[in-house]
């Protein structure tokens, strides 16, 4: 069910009733329900997140912004914050407004006696 279905049920309900909003919208009073008994766990999940993107941002700033993504992960992880890479890299990709830190990526140079040929 889309949310914006949902939101519209739970600001009008009282109005309307929420057995003809659904019946209107297309929505089964069920998935409402389940709809808002999601709702604590979706502000919770967004108030870690902000917090996590506050920690990254502490961080980042204290490294002199030289820190990308894998160190930031092994700092946390060394202050006993279990953050995984990928819920680090969502949560940054997601945050608005915060500093968008990138994963490394690995620089390859050629071997010394191994350039490849330019063409003259």
């Amino acid at each position: 069910m889309k949310a914006c279905r949902s939101v519209f049920i739970s600001m009008h309900r009282n109005e309307f009733g929420m057995q003809r909003l659904c019946q209107v919208l297309g929505v089964h009073r069920s998935a409402y329900y389940k709809w808002l008994a999601g709702t604590q766990a979706r502000a919770s999940q967004q108030a870690d997140e902000a917090q996590m993107l506050a920690e990254i941002g502490a961080e980042h700033a204290a490294s002199g912004g030289t820190y990308a993504v894998p160190r930031i992960h092994a700092q946390l992880r060394g202050q006993g914050r279990g953050a995984l890479k990928r819920e680090l890299v969502t949560c940054l990709r997601t945050g608005r407004g915060a500093d968008r830190l990138h994963a490394a990526r690995s620089r390859t140079q050629p071997l010394p006696g191994r350039l490849p040929d330019r063409p003259a």
